[in-house]
């Protein structure tokens, strides 16, 4: 049996494509599901240090939830009275570190399954911490399955 090469373009397409159906983000150190009255804590361990982003992320079913959970969370996110809070402990620790809020927290995409609005960023150190999360969900439930992600923050252009 004789094996044909894929020409370089082709290969890289195709491990490009399995990137962007990955369920999750690469390094994520903690993903809470939310649900009403989302508030509480959650252990959650840094293997590297670096600056870390805490993200409520919804992921939907198909293209109709999509569109409108979209909706829901780009109002949520103009909307004064949509304020999470987000804190970050060492495990153990009475008071929580001071974290960096996002000023305007936007709404993004990385692919077409999965929202993202980033809450904050903090530079960890390794070790165990606990997040302590106040997130009230928007004034429309959206049709997708919320939670807070703690992973690696995206930094460049």
């Amino acid at each position: 049996m004789r094996h044909q090469r894929l020409p370089l373009s082709i290969g890289f397409a195709i491990a490009l494509l399995a990137c962007t159906a990955c369920e999750g983000r690469q390094g994520t150190a903690l993903s809470v599901d939310l649900h009403a009255g989302a508030s509480g804590s959650s252990p959650f361990a840094i293997r590297r240090q670096g600056l870390y982003s805490i993200s409520y992320e919804c992921t939907v079913r198909d293209a109709n939830n999509r569109r409108a959970a979209w909706r829901v969370l780009e109002a949520a996110t103009l909307s004064a009275g949509w304020n999470p809070e987000t804190s970050v402990a060492r495990e153990g620790a009475r008071e929580a570190r001071p974290i960096d809020p996002v000023e305007h927290p936007r709404l993004s995409s990385w692919n077409g399954r999965h929202l993202s609005i980033e809450l904050a960023r903090a530079r960890l150190e390794p070790g165990r911490y606990e997040l302590r999360h106040a997130v009230p969900l928007p004034a429309t439930n959206p049709p997708c399955e919320s939670r807070l992600v703690v992973a690696p923050a995206y930094v460049g252009k």
